[in-house]
């Protein structure tokens, strides 16, 4: 996750994601399907920092290989 940001129903996504989705799912929300009040979202610092906190500690310990993307080899090609 690059730019996580809490949404209305007060869980947590990815900007880019959770703002596709606001311009073409009718303003409501991807957890609970409950319509959304307001489309403002409010950067999520707390979790920014603690992501940037364990992908230093794990690039320290020199587990590179546990950032790759879910769907991506080691050879950065898509699996999915």
């Amino acid at each position: 996750m690059k730019d996580p940001v809490i949404a209305a129903d007060g869980y947590s996504y990815e900007r880019e994601a959770i703002e596709s989705w606001i311009a073409t799912k009718n303003r409501s929300s991807p957890m609970t399907n409950l319509p959304s009040q307001t489309t403002l979202l409010t950067q999520n610092r707390t979790l920014k920092m603690a992501i940037v906190r364990w992908r230093t500690s794990q690039l320290e310990r020199g587990m590179q290989g546990c950032l790759l993307h879910p769907f991506q080899s080691k050879d950065g090609l898509s699996l999915g």
